[in-house]
């Protein structure tokens, strides 16, 4: 796309949920961009073949804010409760993988 177009609606999903009808509602909606984790490559055609921009940051990337804030909230929420609610530090899968030799 025009790398010096200005950005007005975008499409945001995290994680890789993204499907045909996912990506036909965000261009009926008048999105011009989407923002996932990742897109399977037929539908990363689709999106390119609906005329929209994709950004993919990788799963990890996308979801990691929303389990902190979820873990946050239960914390909130079951506050005097016999719960322990923890956010489990972990590394990026794709930090972790090596390629064969």
């Amino acid at each position: 796309g025009d790398l010096d177009a200005q950005v007005e609606e975008v499409f945001v999903v995290a994680g890789s949920i993204l499907d045909m009808p996912e990506i036909l509602e965000a261009k009926k909606q008048g999105a011009k961009t989407i923002v996932t984790g990742e897109l399977a490559p037929d539908i990363r055609l689709l999106a390119r073949e609906e005329d929209l921009n994709v950004l993919e940051l990788g799963a990890f990337v996308t979801e990691e804010p929303g389990m902190r804030r979820l873990c946050n909230y239960l914390r909130l929420e079951l506050e005097g409760e016999n719960y322990t609610i923890e956010f489990e530090e972990t590394r990026p899968v794709t930090r972790v993988l090596r390629p064969y030799k």
